[in-house]
């Protein structure tokens, strides 16, 4: 299990939601938070993106606020990919049935051109590639169905989920080929987290934007 170990003061987490929301282009209002019935703590998070109802759940964390901060940090990290560029919230989202307008990814485009959460770590090649292979050990993927490359300064990470299913992801919008590959690697860690809580288990509708045309 995969602990959560950040803030669990219910008022921050709270505040910290409205926060990503407004990041996410949602009006704080419209975030809503429940329990989830039939568990002991579980905790729920629902918020309208692209014309559909968002909503993730975790129930295996130690109690109520620490349910609510795996969410937080799970509706955080869907926030800096998109900033970063490597997902579009419609690409993040593709199988809840969120579909976004051009101008939606047209605004997002325009914030990375200024700047917007460039990752600016120090993160080598090699260690990209062993955070990917870490992280795709998490996923109970097989180190021999998955590859990080280049093309150009974009990185390249392909994933088989097998049954033929082939995921690939880029990332283009960093500074140079490095960075590119680092903040592949720690979108990568991310998908790991989320899975390893319970809070996005379908690998497949996770990454349906993101099948090879044919596989699958």
């Amino acid at each position: 299990m995969n602990r959560y170990a950040g803030a669990v003061d219910r008022g921050a987490l709270i505040e910290k939601a409205g926060r990503v929301a407004d990041r996410l282009g949602v009006a704080r209002s419209a975030l809503r938070v429940r329990r989830v019935a039939g568990t002991a703590c579980g905790m729920a998070v629902a918020l309208p993106i692209g014309g559909a109802e968002v909503t993730r759940s975790c129930s295996g964390q130690a109690d109520v606020d620490a349910n609510f901060g795996a969410l937080v940090q799970w509706l955080e990290d869907l926030a800096r990919n998109h900033e970063r560029g490597i997902e579009d919230l419609g690409d993040a989202l593709h199988g809840d049935g969120v579909s976004l307008a051009r101008a939606d990814q047209a605004a997002a485009a325009a914030a990375r051109s200024r700047g917007a959460n460039f990752y600016q770590g120090e993160m080598s090649p090699a260690d990209a590639w062993a955070l990917v292979q870490r992280s795709a050990a998490r996923l109970e993927l097989p180190r021999s169905g998955i590859w990080l490359g280049r093309d150009g300064d974009a990185a390249v990470l392909r994933l088989e989920l097998g049954a033929g299913r082939i995921v690939e992801k880029r990332s283009l919008w960093q500074r140079g080929a490095r960075e590119n590959a680092a903040a592949l690697a720690l979108w990568m860690q991310c998908r790991a987290r989320h899975f390893e809580r319970g809070i996005d288990r379908d690998l497949t509708r996770v990454m349906s934007a993101y099948l090879l045309p044919g596989s699958g």
